[in-house]
């Protein structure tokens, strides 16, 4: 192969690598965001309880 196919097959591999790092990102974000959101929700309903008990 000439030196040009390999810089060619090398950017590819770069981008998809870039790719596959930011979809995983992607994903941590959203499940972080997911779990705070419960977390938050918890917390909410547990001083609306604690609150609202004589």
């Amino acid at each position: 192969m000439t030196p040009r196919r390999w810089l060619g097959l090398a950017g590819l591999v770069i981008l998809g690598g870039l790719f596959v790092l930011a979809v995983t990102a992607l994903g941590l974000a959203t499940i972080l965001c997911m779990g705070a959101a419960k977390v938050w929700q918890d917390l909410r309903a547990y001083v609306r309880d604690l609150s609202a008990s004589p």
